[in-house]
Order: C-alpha cells, then structure tokens, then sequence
C-alpha cells in the first residue's frame, strides 16, 4: 500500500505512484474520460480516470459522486 502523499508535495514524485486523499471539488466528464479537481487542505491537483484503465463500477461511482465527496485516488505523477 502507498503512503498518502499531500498535494502540495506532487511535484517531487513525478514518475512515482500515489495515493491522494481529499474531496471531489470539480468534475467534468467528456466521453471515456472523467477529470476530476480534487483538494485536500495544501492544494488541488487534477486527477483523469479513464474509462477501461480503471474497473468500470469505479468509473461510473466518481461520475455520480456529489461534489464535496471524500476520495482516496492512486496512480502516477
């Protein structure tokens, strides 16, 4: 399991894996992908789901989230 990684300290890890903890604070869906602008006290980074790359019932789950939703997401920088 991946530590949490704060926002603010992504730019040191490009190339890494991640896991981000925060809240759903903007979300835009177009076509297989979603966007998702997700905040957790010391920035806000965009994340993108797309679909195939991740299990279909996680895909749709972030599309019906309600904004302000709590999140943990994993992947790379």
């Amino acid at each position: 399991m991946t530590q949490r990684t704060a926002v603010i300290a992504l730019p040191s890890k490009v190339g890494e894996p991640v896991t981000v903890n925060g809240w759903i604070y903007h979300r835009r869906t177009a076509g297989k992908l979603c966007f998702l602008e997700i905040r957790d006290g010391s920035a806000m980074v965009q994340a993108v789901l797309k679909r195939g790359a991740v299990p279909d019932e996680d895909f749709e789950a972030v599309e019906k989230a309600p904004l302000e939703s709590s999140v943990s997401l994993a992947g790379t920088v």
